[in-house]
């Protein structure tokens, strides 16, 4: 059994609590082969004024988050629970960039897997983010309102 699918397990069963404080799954169905994908990804919560959102960053070399150029339904695996939702991936530079700071300002803490050094305000340095924008995607998740909070 794969890395991934012993993720994806392990946060659907009731041992979800040992990962689900950052990590979530997300079931996204293939543009062009119609096959569903079970991918675990880290995430934080970010509160915006239209309310509360998902974000997680990938590598633009990775393919899986390619499904999600236009806004489509997934199937979210969120603290055990699992519900549809809707998500879409972000690859332009400014897209990008404005993610990543929402991400680190959601979670300075996560700054440190990405080698990075925070500014005293605990925002990320401009010529990081840039960098950073040129190796990554962002992926916005609209959470349905009957997931677990906490």
């Amino acid at each position: 059994m794969g890395f991934n699918r012993v993720m994806v397990w392990l946060l659907r069963s009731p041992l979800h609590w040992l990962i689900s404080r950052s990590i979530l799954a997300l079931r996204v169905i293939g543009v062009k082969s119609g096959r569903a994908y079970d991918v675990p990804v880290n995430y934080v919560i970010v509160e915006l004024p239209e309310g509360v959102r998902f974000l997680i960053s990938s590598q633009r070399d990775r393919t899986w988050w390619r499904n999600l150029r236009r806004r489509v339904e997934i199937e979210l695996s969120f603290r055990g629970k699992r519900a549809m939702a809707k998500a879409q991936a972000f690859e332009s530079f400014e897209e990008v960039i404005n993610g990543l700071s929402e991400y680190f300002k959601a979670s300075p803490k996560s700054a440190r897997y990405f080698n990075l050094e925070l500014n005293s305000d605990g925002s990320v340095p401009e010529a990081d983010l840039e960098r950073m924008a040129k190796e990554r995607v962002v992926i916005w998740v609209d959470p349905p309102a009957n997931l677990p909070s906490g």
